[in-house]
Order: structure tokens, then sequence, then C-alpha cells
């Protein structure tokens, strides 16, 4: 029944698994349109909306009559792999072991400091607070396993195949 989705234009990582899941997984050629993420906004001018960050995890869909439904878990659904929807890389030669170590640094100490991350965000709500703490510490994972390379891999062929980027890239990690 969808015939048109506005678009986040804050991501263009979940715009693309969006198209690869509409084409792919729903099996639905919808208009899409991109919008700055005001939920209402898109809903007014769209069937449905993509909305990413804050906007998705806050949003009391049940309280506005909406159904929400999470691509990331959809993509699991279609292909049995997690989805990686970001990552740091660089150019060989360009990130040098140092580089690598102080971003793996960055990155424990953020993992030892999510309460105080979702405090700091959210500093008016407790509730906020936490949910962004658990989102950190339960929803996002740090590490790039055999699991989510193939996870990876599998986006970039699915996507060169519906179209969203020319030709499937072959990430290569050393």
């Amino acid at each position: 029944q969808i015939q048109s989705i506005a678009l986040d234009a804050s991501s263009r990582t979940s715009q693309a698994l969006l198209r690869v899941l509409c084409s792919r997984w729903f099996a639905i050629d919808p208009r899409f349109v991109n919008m700055p993420p005001d939920l209402s906004r898109m809903l007014a001018q769209c069937d449905a909306a993509l909305v990413i960050g804050d906007n998705a995890l806050f949003t009391d869909y049940q309280a506005l009559g909406l159904e929400k439904t999470d691509l990331g878990e959809e993509w699991i659904g279609m292909t049995g792999l997690p989805f990686v929807y970001a990552f740091w890389s660089g150019r060989p030669g360009a990130v040098g072991p140092d580089a690598v170590l102080a971003l793996q640094e960055a990155r424990d100490r953020g993992l030892g400091a999510t309460a105080a991350i979702g405090r700091q965000a959210f500093p008016d709500s407790p509730e906020k607070a936490a949910r962004a703490d658990r989102y950190l510490r339960e929803d996002v994972r740090y590490a790039l396993g055999e699991p989510e390379v193939q996870g990876l891999r599998r986006f970039y062929e699915l996507a060169a195949e519906v179209g969203v980027v020319p030709a499937a890239a072959v990430p290569k990690f050393y």
C-alpha cells in the first residue's frame, strides 16, 4: 500500500538500506522524497517516513498511531546477517597504527562512559538519558567480526544490483 516514502536526508546509508529492502524484501517500488527529519511534515506528504537517530529512538509511535519497522531487523530477516550502518575507514597508508590505536582507545573510553554521555545529551530527561545509555551499550556494536564483514559485502552487492551504487565495492580489511 506504500506509494511514497519520505527520506530523512541525514543518512545516506539508511536511505540505501531502505531502497534495497523495498526492492528485494518488501517487493515495492515507492517514490522516494528527501526531506528534513520532521516526522509530521514527512507523513503529511508521504505514506511512510524513514527517520533515524533521536527521532527514531524517542518517538512514541504507538501514541501517534503509527507502525514502526526496524530496517536492521528486516535486513537480518532477509539475509541472516547483521547490518553495518557506519565504520571508520581510511586509504591504505593514510591511517597508521597510531591513529587506529587512538580510535580504539576513544571507543573504549566512550563505552565506559555511556551513562555519562546519555546524561550530557539529555540533561533534562532522565528517561531519555537512560534510553541513550542502553542504546549505546546494547544496540551499537563497536567491532567488525566476520558476520559484520559478510553483511557489509552482501549489502554492497545488493545495493549495486538495485542501482543504489554503480558497482559493488569490495571492502578490504588489513
